[in-house]
């Protein structure tokens, strides 16, 4: 009810999922491996 996006499911690809890891409880992001994306050469 907050508004918060916390997931998404690409039409490209239906099989996997984008989760908000700030979302999570107890998680620390900074942990995680990550890459760049430039939203506007997303298709």
């Amino acid at each position: 009810t907050c508004g918060i996006y916390p997931f998404h499911r690409k039409r490209v690809t239906p099989d996997n999922f984008g989760i908000n890891v700030h979302c999570l409880e107890n998680f620390d992001p900074s942990s995680m491996p990550y890459r760049q994306a430039i939203g506007a050469g997303m298709s």
